[in-house]
Order: structure tokens, then C-alpha cells, then sequence
């Protein structure tokens, strides 16, 4: 038990700096994704917004070009369903067993809805993930339609997009 507890603390500072960047993206108009304390965030003209769990901040990110927002908007309403999903189909799982308890002990009536109630909170909680993972393509599509209209300095209001042209060179390390 002595051993198990100095293990557990080290495990815990290694995950927690693990999730943790130190690099800033260079100010500009282009929209960078970055661990922020161990959580997404969008870095965009020296603004930092968190992504959020929903994603959220992302619309607010790329609102100046509508095909980015399209994008945004279908990745924030796609991790809205799965979030209902999964908090639904953890309801249907947990609603089983209890559903099993309170019935007469030796009364087996219960036992084919409850099953019936856990596979199908099992699979809606499955089509949840499904849902999170068709969601993330979209995240990043929204962030390179934006950045390649920033690159070529159309579809977004004067002043936002900088064609690449123009952008400073960094120095080469030697």
C-alpha cells in the first residue's frame, strides 16, 4: 500500500505535464490548435479561446469566412448529439440494474427489459463515440478552410486575410 501511493503521484505529474504545451503560435490571422493546461484551445491574432468540450469556441474562431463557420457549426451540433447520446445511453445502463433490484427476487419477469435496457443504452452510447469521431474531421476542416483563405487573402472581410506573399520570412537556424 506505502509503494502504490509515491506510484499513483508520479503517474498523476506525468499525465499532468504530458498535457501541457509551452509553444505560442506567432501572432497573426491564421487559426492554430493548441494544448492550453491540458486542454484544445484556438489561437488566433495573439487570442487565445478554448475549444471547449462541445466545441464551442470554435465558431466564434472562424466566424469571418462562412465556409470555415459551416464547418464549425456541423463539428459543434455533431459533439452536441453525441454528448446527448452518451448521457442518454448511460442513463438506459444505469436504469437497468436498478430496474433488476427493485424486482421480486425470485420474479425473473425484469431480467429480458433490463437486458434489453443495457445493450440498448450500450449501443446508443456506441453511436455516441461514432457520432465524436465523425465529428473531428470537421474541426479540422474548419481550421484549413480558414487558413487557406487567410494564405490566399480571399472570402474573409479587408484587412483580415494576408496573402502568404507577404507574410515574414523566419531566419534559418544555422
Amino acid at each position: 500500500m506505502s509503494r502504490t501511493r509515491p506510484l499513483a503521484a508520479l503517474l498523476a505529474l506525468t499525465v499532468a505535464t504530458a498535457c501541457s504545451s509551452t509553444y505560442t503560435p506567432r501572432r497573426g490571422p491564421r487559426v492554430s490548435l493548441v494544448l492550453d493546461s491540458g486542454s484544445p484551445a484556438l489561437v488566433r491574432d495573439g487570442v487565445t479561446r478554448p475549444l471547449g468540450v462541445l466545441g464551442g469556441g470554435l465558431p466564434d474562431t472562424v466566424a469571418d469566412h462562412p465556409g470555415a463557420l459551416e464547418h464549425a457549426d456541423e463539428f459543434h451540433s455533431r459533439m452536441t448529439t453525441a454528448l446527448v447520446m452518451m448521457i442518454g445511453g448511460l442513463g438506459l445502463m444505469t436504469a437497468s440494474p436498478v430496474m433488476l433490484q427493485r424486482s421480486n427476487r425470485g420474479d425473473l419477469d425484469n431480467l429480458g427489459p433490463a437486458a434489453g435496457m443495457l445493450a440498448g443504452g450500450l449501443a446508443i452510447m456506441y453511436g455516441g463515440l461514432f457520432v465524436t469521431l465523425s465529428a473531428q474531421p470537421h474541426l479540422y476542416d474548419a481550421i484549413n478552410v480558414y487558413n487557406d483563405a487567410v494564405d490566399q487573402g480571399f472570402g474573409l472581410p479587408a484587412g483580415v486575410g494576408i496573402p502568404a506573399t507577404n507574410l515574414p520570412v523566419p531566419p534559418v537556424a544555422p
